[in-house]
This record gives C-alpha cells, structure tokens and sequence, in this order.
C-alpha cells in the first residue's frame, strides 16, 4: 500500500512538473528582482484547472516552501521556490529521498496562474491553476 502511495504521488508530482532534470543553473537573460505584487500572488493555495488532477493542491508559502498534496494520498511532496526575477521560480522539490530541481516560469492573477516548465531556455508542459477559496 505504501508502495502504491508512493507511485501515485511520484506520477503526480512529474505531470505537475513536466520534465524534472536539473536546468542550467544560470539566471535568465535581462532577469529582474520580482516585485512584491509577484510574489504576494503566488502565496496560497492552488489547484489544477485540468480534470485528470482533481484532488491535487499545490501550496505556496510566504517563506518560499512548498507542499504538494493529493486528496488519495497521506504523502506530500515539499519543496523550495524562490523568485529569479517577476515571471521566473527556481524550484526544488523532494520526496522519497529524491530532489527534482527546475525553472518554472509563471503568469499569475488574483484568482488564475498559468505555469510552464523551462529547460535549457526551452518552455515545455503549460498548466493552469485556480485559486483555493
């Protein structure tokens, strides 16, 4: 059972991520500080608009943490986030003793976020979220 947790949660965190390999760990050209209104934004609770990750909700936390947890599973994924600059998160996550680290680049709203994976300068799987009420 233990096991079956573990893949439900592992298959869940690499579609929420897209590809998860290690990026180039240079900055992004013309990269800015965000602003606070970024990041202000991004701190909640969010879950996926697309029906097959019903259940799934993805927390952002002032401090720069997250938690990715699934309504089937008593496993979360956590993990770090940090701004490169308004539009650009550094993201590590681990679970299982594994560590995924990524760029994600995010477009967000009081209400919406779109995200999508960049690896080496290429922007690959886009999701959109919502907003926890």
């Amino acid at each position: 059972m233990r096991f079956a947790c573990f893949l439900v949660v592992s298959v869940l965190a690499i579609s929420l991520t897209g590809s998860v390999r290690a990026d180039d760990p240079q900055k992004p050209k013309d990269s800015k500080p965000a602003d606070s209104g970024s990041k202000a934004l991004l701190v909640g609770k969010w879950t996926p608009t697309d029906e097959k990750e019903k259940g799934t909700t993805i927390e952002y936390t002032k401090d720069g943490k997250i938690k990715i947890t699934t309504e089937n599973s008593t496993s979360a994924i956590d993990g770090e986030y940090k701004f490169i600059d308004n539009s650009t998160l550094d993201v590590k996550l681990a679970f299982a003793g594994e560590e995924s680290n990524f760029k994600l680049k995010v477009s967000i709203s009081p209400e919406e976020m779109t995200t999508q994976v960049l690896e080496n300068g290429k922007e690959l799987k886009k999701e959109s979220f919502k907003r926890v009420k």
